[in-house]
């Protein structure tokens, strides 16, 4: 049996990101994104998701640029 939104959660995996960096990109609480990923998902909610992965991606990469990490 596979759960909901493996993909999303392999991708955040994959990005090398936490919850709580993708729900602040999005402007939500990590609580509620973790509820959103237990349930079905719109494909706009979905690119949403996948967009905001992506920056968090870039924000962390940032700012361990300027840490020099």
């Amino acid at each position: 049996m596979t759960t909901r939104n493996e993909e999303i959660k392999a991708a955040i995996k994959a990005a090398g990101v936490y919850h709580y960096e993708v729900a602040e990109v999005l402007g939500i609480s990590e609580n509620y994104l973790s509820s959103l990923l237990h349930r079905r998902l719109s494909d706009h909610q979905k690119k949403s998701i996948v967009d905001a992965i992506q920056t968090a991606r870039i924000n962390r990469a940032t700012e361990e640029e300027e840490q020099g990490l």
